[in-house]
């Protein structure tokens, strides 16, 4: 990934490693039985259980990347030059620059319709993008080149910045 995107990755492994399905048929628990694939993997579901036990307004991501990383017992990785352990201070605002978070927003909005109640909660995934100063042009080349689905539910705004790092259009 080149190094100056500013974008922080994590990751349970390469591209020779497993990353270990979870919820597969035949597992305990299954996945529901419409479903004949993996519903996940060992990091990713770490991941979300800690974040379902923790209050991620005190934990920070690297905190939660170290204790996933024990957790899990695999080879991890960090990708990326930011601090994580910053916090923006008390009354600094959510964004840098709210043109850029409306534009983020539209350009979004513009591919996959407009973001429901339920994605706002992603607001913060549009600010982090501009605050790291991700370019409108990366933005909307995630969402034309890599988003053909107009299901919200797939695409939510952190699934897109995801793309945002893993899409090799999106990097040129």
């Amino acid at each position: 990934m080149p190094e100056d995107l500013n974008i922080y990755v994590t990751t349970p492994s390469n591209s020779v490693e497993s990353s270990w399905g979870t919820y597969c048929p035949g597992m305990d628990p299954p996945p529901p039985p419409e479903f004949f694939i993996c519903l996940g993997d060992l990091y990713s579901v770490a991941w979300m259980e800690d974040s379902d036990v923790h209050n991620l307004k005190e934990e920070t991501i690297g905190k939660q990347y170290e204790l996933v990383s024990v957790q899990v017992k695999m080879r991890t990785s960090e990708i990326g030059p930011f601090n994580l352990r910053a916090v923006r201070s008390s009354g600094q605002t959510l964004v840098d620059d709210w043109e850029c978070l409306k534009s983020m927003v539209q350009v979004f909005e513009s591919h996959h319709g407009s973001l429901p109640q339920s994605g706002m909660k992603h607001l913060g995934t549009f600010a982090n993008t501009c605050n790291e100063g991700i370019s409108m042009n990366v933005m909307e080349a995630a969402c034309s080149g890599t988003c053909k689905s107009n299901n919200i539910a797939m695409w939510s705004p952190s699934r897109i910045q995801c793309l945002i790092l893993l899409s090799p259009q999106t990097l040129s």
